[in-house]
């Protein structure tokens, strides 16, 4: 029974990781040219160090909390 957990266990783990690693590929794929500026030409504006630090916190937290 214990090697039923262990695989369960596994295998949501496996499910937890993968989920994860697709969120950050999308949010860095946005927010990392974004903060660099690369998109200034086109929308006149940039991130301001408290919106980037806010951004990098939700960033955790969504880590964390499972959203």
């Amino acid at each position: 029974a214990r090697v039923f957990v262990a695989i369960d266990l596994s295998r949501a783990t496996l499910y937890r990781i993968r989920w994860n690693f697709g969120w950050a590929l999308i949010y860095n794929l946005f927010s990392i040219p974004f903060a660099a500026g690369i998109f200034y030409p086109l929308w006149q504006t940039r991130v301001p160090p408290a919106l980037a630090g806010l951004a990098m916190a939700l960033s955790s937290i969504s880590v964390v909390y499972k959203f």
